[in-house]
């Protein structure tokens, strides 16, 4: 079979921390990228520092304690990143890992993810607006996509989502949102199911119903994962 010509590697040989990649994010220079883990540590890598005998990463963060790394996004300008770990909770860093802001947690006892203002269950996926520099997205377990601006309200320092956009299956039951990206011109995203339905809709409006939508997209109740 043919391969792909890999010019250089990195691995993690260090026995103590042996772990899964659950997500990797180049930054938009292709200067940086960073390597999410199952080992709850997110490893942030410089090309520029790096050569055949050099590969560690530069820093390792633990984002939040006790949650695996779920998701990554570079901002349209690489100063910033969107972290999503197995918390309700996504985060904010700049690109040297530090925290810039933590979004807020939602009630847990409102059922209709429409009426509180943050995630209830883990986040599944995250991504930053092509061309809004503080405009991104996360999707969750708790059947909801939310768009967020950086510069809007918070809460106790905590960032309050901006639109609410509720996952339904082709009966319109409540279904888990398990992947989340931007359309390349940035007025549309689309978002995977675990019901197995890719849904495209608009990011100007909140509506009930996607735009457009393709259910049981790889056969019933296979979820979308990327």
């Amino acid at each position: 079979a043919d391969h792909l010509p890999i010019s250089s590697s990195s691995n993690d040989d260090d026995q103590k921390r042996r772990h899964v990649v659950t997500c990797l994010a180049v930054d938009p220079t292709g200067s940086r990228f960073v390597v999410g883990g199952n080992d709850m540590y997110l490893r942030l890598f410089n090309f520029s520092g790096m050569d055949r005998m050099r590969t560690e990463p530069f820093k390792t963060i633990e984002v939040e304690e006790g949650h695996v790394i779920v998701d990554a996004s570079y901002s349209n300008t690489g100063d910033r990143l969107i972290v999503g770990t197995g918390s309700n909770q996504p985060k904010v860093l700049d690109r040297d890992g530090h925290e810039i802001i933590q979004f807020v947690r939602g009630d847990m006892y409102v059922t209709d993810p429409a009426r509180t203002v943050g995630h209830t269950h883990p986040v599944t996926g995250v991504d930053w607006h092509p061309f809004e520099r503080n405009v991104v997205l996360t999707g969750s377990l708790d059947g909801s996509a939310r768009l967020w601006n950086l510069k809007g309200k918070t809460e106790f320092e905590k960032l309050v989502c901006d639109k609410v956009y509720r996952a339904k299956n082709e009966r319109g039951q409540k279904v888990a949102v398990t992947c989340v990206t931007f359309h390349p011109g940035g007025r549309e995203f689309v978002f995977g199911t675990a019901c197995g339905s890719i849904q495209i809709w608009n990011s100007k409006r909140v509506g009930t119903r996607p735009d457009r939508a393709v259910y049981n997209a790889h056969g019933p109740k296979t979820p979308i994962h990327s």
